[in-house]
């Protein structure tokens, strides 16, 4: 028996960094971090972690200080996406993956991507699959997903029947009229 996959999204961004206010852009693609490089300027190689609309859509990404290091491959752009095949819409050309972390303080989320045909000739009966592609805008929050296959990565029981959401949403607070 094959040992399970776990779920996981990753962004894997190579190049040259560009420093901001809130962190650093690479390849055009602003990554939220804490990380500033030294004197000497030197090409990088950011695992970065998205963050997703409740629809799937990327809105950013997050880099800890120590995903960011030093690059030992070209410049470019890698996605990775562990997780529940949701949708599989080959009339929109999109692919929806649930990725259920198995880390206790992140809550499950699903990530859209746009399919290339080797993906929407997938089996739409697939449960768990790893997409593999790369960003094609992070502003309109665009991922294209060059391959996917099946895997064996079972959602974990924390996360069995949780439905994936991107955030929290505050309780409604009841508003009272005053008087002037």
């Amino acid at each position: 028996m094959t040992s399970p996959t776990p779920h996981a999204a990753v962004v894997a961004l190579t190049g040259w960094p560009t420093v901001t206010d809130t962190g650093i852009l690479i390849q055009g693609v602003h990554v939220r971090t804490s990380w500033r490089p030294g004197q000497t300027p030197r090409r990088v190689t950011v695992r970065a972690f998205p963050e997703t609309t409740p629809g799937g859509t990327l809105r950013r990404l997050y880099a800890p200080k120590g995903n960011v290091r030093a690059a030992r491959c070209p410049n470019g752009t890698d996605v990775l996406i562990v997780g529940q095949l949701l949708k599989l819409d080959r009339a929109e050309g999109i692919i929806r993956v649930k990725v259920a972390p198995s880390k206790a303080n992140t809550m499950p989320f699903s990530v859209t991507l746009q399919a290339s045909r080797e993906v929407l000739a997938l089996d739409p009966g697939t449960f768990s699959v790893e997409v593999r592609g790369r960003v094609m805008s992070l502003g309109a929050g665009v991922l294209l997903a060059d391959q996917v296959q099946p895997v064996f990565a079972p959602i974990p029981d924390r996360w069995h029947r949780v439905r994936a959401t991107a955030y929290r949403r505050a309780a409604p607070q009841v508003l009272t009229p005053t008087l002037c």
